[in-house]
């Protein structure tokens, strides 16, 4: 298997010069600049929880779906695989909608 790999990686053609080009791509994002020798990136507002809300919809809908994998991981039981299962059916969705309702 590891001379498959290495078969491929042979096969592989190299752009020449692309690691020295003088500019990234897409170079112009404000994330990028420095303002009078600044180096440290500001806080967006965005970054920061409001003082009157808890933990966010989205760090709890994710803890729930590593929970249920876990105990997957434990268990290895059809029942564990079958919520597991539902789990990852359900989980984008309301994510989506959890990202939806949220956004202000």
């Amino acid at each position: 298997m590891a001379d498959l790999a290495l078969d491929v990686i042979g096969e592989v053609t190299l752009a020449g010069r692309v690691l020295d080009q003088d500019d990234l791509a897409s170079a112009d994002h404000p994330a990028l600049a420095v303002a009078r020798g600044d180096l440290h990136p500001g806080i967006e507002v965005d970054d920061v929880l409001p003082a009157r809300r808890g933990v966010p919809i989205e760090l709890v809908l994710g803890g729930l779906f590593v929970a249920v994998a876990m105990r997957f991981l434990r268990l290895r039981t059809p029942s564990a695989a079958r919520l597991l299962f539902f789990a990852s059916i359900a989980y984008l969705p309301l994510l989506l909608a959890a990202l939806v309702l949220t956004k202000s």
